[in-house]
């Protein structure tokens, strides 16, 4: 389409292209989008937030539940490896050179006036979300997806157990989920991977990620299933329970 022709028009270089996502995205998003940017541009360079957050420190197991990180996937963008830092120094250090296209999943660093300033002035930019946000009023290009509500999709919870989420309810006409839109743009730039569902993005994420080997979509349930190789979150601080927030 033309969002792949305006990307070949440009030519973009592996560290003239930049995704930045944030942790509200499920972990066929995150896998997808790192992947489009390896496959499409040769590019490692997606980010995400990682500030410090505190889990209370209980006998009570739900209690532990309660953290002051309310994103509902954060171990499951550090069990793909996506890059990020409490200072976000290394993204800084990415977007002192030269971008031409930056993809923006959701509504990542939305306090960082600094960073979207630099980002203004890339050639091409593109929003996939649900919401108006600074994101989408700087983007060139803005495709729509869908609610939670809306969507199937699997989060990786700080206890390291994958569980799904089915769709309750019909989603708005002319908007797809993100998954495919990142799917479809894929494609549209000449890449061989097809995916027509969330349980082949998934156990395509298990083949080529460490971190989900050994599991599959069948197996999750509803009870879902903890990973085999658990990922250290170095941002995590437990404390008692009496002070965490």
């Amino acid at each position: 389409g033309a969002i792949a022709e305006r990307i070949r028009e440009l030519k973009p270089l592996p560290q003239e292209v930049l995704a930045l996502t944030d942790t509200h995205a499920s972990n066929e998003e995150l896998f997808l989008i790192q992947k489009l940017l390896k496959e499409g541009f040769s590019s490692e360079n997606i980010f995400c937030p990682f500030p410090t957050w505190e889990q209370s420190e209980s006998d009570f197991f739900i209690n532990t539940l309660i953290t002051t990180d309310k994103t509902p996937n954060r171990a499951g963008a550090l069990a793909l490896q996506i890059k990020g830092d409490q200072k976000n120094k290394k993204l800084k250090k990415v977007i002192e050179g030269e971008l031409k296209v930056v993809f923006v999943l959701g509504n990542p660093f939305e306090n960082e006036l600094e960073l979207k300033e630099i980002i203004k002035q890339t050639q091409l930019v593109i929003h996939i979300g649900i919401f108006h946000n600074s994101w989408s009023e700087m983007a060139d290009v803005v495709l729509p997806g869908q609610f939670y509500s809306e969507k199937e999709g699997t989060y990786t919870n700080k206890n390291q157990r994958v569980q799904s989420t089915e769709i309750a309810v019909k989603a708005l006409r002319r908007t797809r989920p993100e998954w495919q839109i990142i799917s479809e743009l894929s494609q549209a730039l000449g890449h061989k991977s097809s995916f027509e569902s969330i349980p082949q993005v998934f156990n395509a994420m298990v083949q080529e990620s460490k971190a989900f080997t050994g599991i599959s979509f069948d197996k999750i349930g509803s009870f879902g299933i903890e990973l085999t190789k658990n990922t250290k979150d170095p941002g995590k601080k437990v404390v008692p329970e009496m002070t965490a927030i």
